[in-house]
């Protein structure tokens, strides 16, 4: 990336983050359409993401759900999801709300 991130319009950050997913790393502040885009494929790409929207995490967690690991704040939907799929998968989700909790102890019955 030739341009200061800080100053790149939504079209440049998409072509960089097509040019290489993980370009999304260096961009503070992505659209959602960059962040999905960044998520597309490769899902653990949430990693690099500050404050990935609810529809970015659920692409993650879609493609895998223990994606759920690398975002920071997941929102309960996201969460819920995860622990639908496997509610092992409880010990991946930093801080989960307690509705999740139950949830999780009911399903792994």
């Amino acid at each position: 990336m030739d341009k200061n991130p800080n100053e790149m319009t939504e079209a440049e950050q998409m072509a960089a983050v097509k040019q290489d997913p993980l370009n999304i790393r260096y961009i503070p502040e992505p659209t959602e359409a960059v962040q999905m885009e960044a998520v597309k494929y490769f899902g653990n790409n949430i990693e690099f993401i500050r404050e990935p929207t609810e529809a970015v995490q659920m692409a993650a967690v879609e493609q895998d759900t223990l994606n759920v690991q690398y975002i920071k704040n997941p929102t309960e939907a996201v969460q819920m999801y995860v622990i639908d799929q496997d509610p092992a998968d409880i010990r991946f989700i930093k801080n989960p709300t307690e509705a999740v909790q139950v949830l999780a102890k009911v399903i792994g019955k």
